[in-house]
This record gives structure tokens, C-alpha cells and sequence, in this order.
């Protein structure tokens, strides 16, 4: 049961992070836009997807320039953890794939890849903590609403465990 509890988190995980990434593949990593905050971004990586969740929350020009501080010290770790996981699911795609099967090889790239998205999310964790208290109270129970919003435009996909009671 907890096994599949976390095989289930993880998938979930994946499925949330990797559209991004997939995305920034499909595209090239050349490609950038700018946000609300004037940053650039590349297609599916960073805080991109972060910055974007806040364009709803009507900040104030002082709480936008406040959350684009927080972004930009993160950046860099970010960016480094977008190619380690890039690279990740390269290896497990290609493990997959591999003329001769070794299933050892395809789970060793797995839990490499688990590990690069655990370190996502402990990332991403760490700076929300650090913008939520520049948000109102009523922005942040807008903001804990946003990602189940959002799978709601995916098609009404199942709700993930982890989103439950968020």
C-alpha cells in the first residue's frame, strides 16, 4: 500500500513537472518569452511556470517586484535542476529504449530522476515559503486553489493525492 502511494506521488510529480519540460524539449531550449515581471524564461523550465501562477493574483507593482527578487536568487538553482532533470529523463528514455533490456538500468535512471524532481520540489517549496509571506491572505487561499484550477482545464483528469486537502 505505502509503495503505491509513492510510486503513485511520483507519477503524479512527473506528470505535473514533466509537461513543462517536455514542452521545452519539443520547442528548443533556445526559445524564451517574457512574464508579467519582465523576466525572461526559457519555454518550460524555472520558475516559469511559478511566475505564472501569480499573474492571477493581481499583485501590487511592490509585490511584484518583491517576488521577481525571490525568483532571481533562485535562478540559478533552478536552471542547474531543469538540466540535471532534462538530462535525467534523456537517460530514462534511453534506457527504455536500449537495443538489449536491463531493467536495473531503466530503474537506476528512474530513481536518478526521482531524485532531480525530489529536489524540484524541495526547491520550489523553499521559495513559495519565501513568497507567501509577501502575498495578501486572500492571494494565498487563491493561490493554493490554482493547481487544482488548473488540472480542471486539463480535462478533469483525476485529482492527484497530493493536491488533496491543499
Amino acid at each position: 500500500m505505502k509503495k503505491r502511494l509513492i510510486t503513485t506521488a511520483i507519477l503524479a510529480l512527473a506528470l505535473v513537472f514533466g509537461f513543462g519540460g517536455a514542452s521545452w524539449g519539443e520547442q528548443g531550449k533556445g526559445q524564451t518569452t517574457k512574464d508579467d515581471f519582465g523576466m525572461s524564461m526559457g519555454m518550460g523550465g524555472g520558475m516559469g511556470h511559478g511566475m505564472r501562477m501569480f499573474k492571477g493574483l493581481n499583485l501590487s507593482a511592490q509585490q511584484q517586484k518583491q517576488v521577481k527578487t525571490v525568483i532571481d536568487k533562485h535562478q540559478t538553482e533552478m536552471q542547474a535542476l531543469d538540466e540535471k532533470i532534462d538530462a535525467a529523463r534523456k537517460s530514462v528514455h534511453e534506457a527504455m529504449h536500449a537495443d538489449t533490456f536491463n531493467e536495473q538500468a531503466i530503474r537506476n535512471a528512474h530513481k536518478t530522476l526521482a531524485a532531480e524532481m525530489e529536489n524540484m520540489s524541495v526547491l520550489r517549496g523553499k521559495i513559495f515559503s519565501e513568497i507567501r509571506p509577501i502575498l495578501t491572505p486572500e492571494q494565498v487561499t487563491q493561490l493554493k486553489t490554482m493547481p487544482r484550477r488548473h488540472m480542471e482545464k486539463m480535462g478533469g483528469r483525476p485529482e492527484c493525492p497530493m493536491m488533496k486537502g491543499m
